[in-house]
């Protein structure tokens, strides 16, 4: 069995209480078909970025759920054939492991505050100015007077001041 992630927008008007009839219809469908539903939940109603069927605002409901591979097809053509859904996207995932993160305290003994650290970035007075008066600094070529622009045939020359 593979693990799936779905999420379905669903008709709003299919929404009361803390499992709505739209969780536990969707949760039917899948066991209907075939899978196991790991966890189901509302991400609540949002509004649509443009007018499907006549909704303007729908509810969003995401499910995690094992199945086997050749049952989607079938859950998906059921689940549009179903008038109070209005999308549906399935995808497949890989199961991540999942880590405990556990907190320790630390003694003042073996607590250890940290020095900050100033990188060396140079102001605004600390460039060279005398390479042009650019305010470039020492690694940029000096400016140079000589301008060019396309000449005869469009070839970029030197133009000479006057």
């Amino acid at each position: 069995m593979n693990h799936y992630e779905m999420i379905n927008i669903v008709d709003v008007h299919w929404e009361d209480g803390d499992l709505s009839q739209a969780e536990k219809m969707i949760s039917g469908e899948i066991v209907k078909a075939g899978g196991e539903v790991l966890d189901i939940g509302s991400m609540g109603r949002r509004k649509l970025s443009y007018v499907i069927s006549d909704q303007s605002e729908g509810l969003y409901i995401l499910s995690h759920f094992s199945h086997p591979p050749e049952g989607i097809t079938p859950l998906r053509e059921n689940l549009k054939l179903n008038s109070a859904i209005i999308r549906t996207m399935i995808v497949r995932y890989k199961v991540r492991p999942e880590i405990e993160l556990g907190t320790e305290e630390l003694g003042e003994e073996e607590i250890e505050i940290a020095e900050p650290v100033f990188s060396a970035v140079p102001d605004e007075h600390s460039f060279d100015s005398s390479n042009g008066g650019d305010g470039g600094g020492e690694d940029r070529p000096p400016a140079s007077n000589n301008k060019t622009s396309p000449g005869e045939n469009g070839v970029h020359g030197e133009v000479k001041e006057v």
